[in-house]
């Protein structure tokens, strides 16, 4: 079975700084780089997974 994945890194506030989506992936565990410079400014983020309708949020620390 296939999914579109997204990837979004938000401000603390909810703002959405970075959007991404990868289509049709399959089951099971992935690794998925995203550059440094597709990537705000240095501070406090959270990094959004959305999979078949649900999403997993957590957060994470850009550094210079």
């Amino acid at each position: 079975k296939t999914t579109e994945v997204g990837f979004d890194v938000l401000t603390i506030e909810g703002k959405r700084v970075y959007s991404e989506k990868v289509t049709m992936q399959p089951a099971g565990e992935k690794n998925h780089i995203i550059k440094r410079n597709d990537l705000p400014a240095a501070g406090n983020y959270l990094l959004r997974l959305t999979a078949e309708g649900k999403y997993f949020t957590s957060p994470f620390v850009i550094t210079k």
